[in-house]
């Protein structure tokens, strides 16, 4: 349960839409000459980057995603993960 509070955090919808596109103009941009070590290392630097990102906004806007209807169920708000562990 606790994985699942920490992949929560990180916002997976948001990564995997973002890296869809990336990988998608990677392709498209290799023209049928695809150096797949760099596509991996791209997609999981781009992945950290995201997830990080997410993260900080979470950590961020703990006081007004309090205020929010839509937010308020946050983890970091419910106090699921701490602000430290985060």
């Amino acid at each position: 349960m606790i994985i699942l509070n920490y992949i929560k955090l990180f916002k997976p919808r948001i990564v995997i839409a973002n890296l869809i596109s990336l990988i998608s103009g990677f392709l498209f941009a290799s023209k049928n000459n695809i150096d797949y070590y760099k596509l991996f290392n791209i997609s999981i630097t781009m992945f950290l980057i995201i997830a990080s990102s997410c993260i900080f906004n979470n950590y961020i806007d703990i006081d007004i995603d309090k205020k929010m209807e839509r937010t308020k169920n946050r983890i970091l708000i419910k106090k699921l993960i701490t602000k430290k562990k985060a």
